[in-house]
């Protein structure tokens, strides 16, 4: 028996800090997709923008981010951001993700007024 406890404890100390940086590593690339979404601050609707047709660069994070957050990290980043564009991001990717969407989240979404600017190919406007 006391030789199971050392193996179990040994497997403990050997595991949990490598669960721990994943974790750790997940949240560390969550922020770096949503910061890098914050700093663009455009809401694109279509894969590819502009004149020239180039693609859309926030689309491949929102795609990121759908990959990468869980369900309940979309809901917090939704409810939490600073950023409307961020915010509308992590709402329509947890929209994809699952089927029941907080109470609360939508109601912050119903009542919110901040204006974000979308492309849509290459037609520009600001949006409720």
């Amino acid at each position: 028996m006391n030789k199971h406890r050392k193996l179990i404890l040994f497997a403990i100390l050997v595991f949990a800090p490598i669960i721990c940086f994943c974790q750790t590593h997940k949240l560390a690339t969550i922020n770096t997709i949503v910061n890098e979404m914050a700093a663009n601050n455009l809401y694109e609707r279509s894969a590819t923008i502009g004149y020239a047709g180039t693609d859309s660069k926030q689309l491949e994070l929102y795609e990121q981010l759908k990959a990468t957050a869980s369900a309940n990290e979309l809901i917090d980043v939704a409810m939490n951001h600073k950023s409307a564009v961020v915010r509308l991001y992590a709402f329509d990717a947890l929209k994809q993700k699952t089927k029941i969407i907080p109470k609360s989240l939508i109601e912050k979404f119903g009542s919110d007024s901040t204006e974000v600017m979308t492309l849509t190919g290459c037609i520009g406007e600001k949006n409720v």
